[in-house]
């Protein structure tokens, strides 16, 4: 996935609706694979599932985007991120 493919999503997200109009999310995009090697370290994959530790080398995310909350301008964004998430994937 290039970055202009995920700038793209993420301008989606941004005209997106928000609660109260606040724009409180933020996002970090990442297509490199050493930086996204970094993020994965950090992530929990299908806590339910106890003997898994999340995809193998070669089945990992080639590309993420982080979605942040600025708690100055806002302290619940719960929805934001909802309405975020929704229009990238659509």
């Amino acid at each position: 996935i290039e970055m202009e493919t995920l700038r793209e999503l993420v301008d989606l997200a941004r005209l997106s609706a928000s609660a109260k109009n606040l724009q409180p999310l933020k996002y970090i995009l990442s297509c490199d694979p050493e930086r996204n090697a970094l993020i994965f370290q950090h992530l929990t994959w299908a806590g339910y599932l106890e003997n898994w530790s999340g995809p193998a080398e070669g089945e990992r995310p080639s590309a993420y985007i982080i979605v942040l909350g600025d708690k100055e301008i806002s302290d619940s964004f719960n929805s934001d991120f909802g309405i975020a998430a929704q229009s990238i994937l659509l």
